[in-house]
């Protein structure tokens, strides 16, 4: 595939996980921003479709897609450490980061997702959750860090676990959404 396609596009070419996460993989490595905007188009996609998200979640906005009204309640900076919005049906409000690695053996640290962290719970308002979209094998190296415990506040993580064991039925939802179908 190439890369010169939008993330929509190069998610409906792929006809399931193992064929998109090949051909992410393939991409140049200095394309980094190519592999990160196409996974955090098919994380969102995701948290729309999965059964599990669709009940709690009433609306997933990329960075550049959260309304104006939302970024000043609860102060967003904007796509600096946060990829993902999501509004819950009770209105809370939920940080995600996506992070594509084409090397499934690192784990993410919390050196990585520092800046996620701080913006999500200590510079942002009225957010009480984050997930971490992530393709490796190994879960998040001290992800009770990243959290506030003290508040509530919980990180928790898609790994390529969870991934790797996407069905057809959820793979043909994200690609039927990818297409502007519901």
């Amino acid at each position: 595939m190439t890369t010169n396609i939008s993330p929509n596009q190069f998610i409906i070419e792929s006809p399931d996980w193992k064929t998109f996460f090949q051909s992410v993989s393939e991409i140049d490595a200095t394309k980094s921003t190519v592999k990160g905007d196409i996974f955090d188009r098919l994380t969102q996609l995701y948290l729309q479709t999965s059964p599990i998200y669709k009940m709690k979640l009433k609306n997933v906005w990329l960075s550049k897609e959260v309304p104006l009204s939302v970024k000043r309640k609860i102060n967003f900076p904007g796509d600096f450490g946060i990829d993902q919005i999501a509004e819950t049906f009770d209105g809370e409000y939920w940080s995600i980061q996506a992070k594509f690695r084409s090397d499934t053996d690192s784990a993410l640290t919390y050196g990585k997702l520092a800046t996620f962290s701080t913006l999500s719970f200590v510079h942002c308002n009225y957010i009480t959750h984050g997930i971490v979209s992530h393709t490796s094998m190994l879960p998040i190296r001290n992800i009770k860090t990243l959290g506030n415990i003290q508040k509530g506040y919980t990180v928790s993580e898609l790994g390529l676990e969870k991934w790797s064991t996407i069905d057809q039925e959820i793979w043909d939802a994200i690609r039927s959404l990818a297409k502007g179908k519901t």
